[in-house]
């Protein structure tokens, strides 16, 4: 199976939406970006991600 493409949604809760879609399915860098920024997910938010984004790299 190859890669599914960006065409991903929310439905209210971006976030949990973004972290849910993420456990089932790859996501690329370009994919997360542009739901962020469909979600309108506001710089504070963005940031705590990049956090656990960096953080969870960093155990693997």
């Amino acid at each position: 199976m190859g890669y599914e493409g960006n065409a991903f949604s929310s439905s209210g809760s971006a976030v949990e939406d973004l972290l849910n879609i993420a456990a089932v399915h790859p996501m690329r860098e370009e994919a997360v970006q542009a739901f962020v920024d469909k979600a309108r997910i506001d710089w504070t938010t963005k940031t705590s991600l990049w956090r656990l984004n960096t953080t969870v790299k960093n155990f693997i």
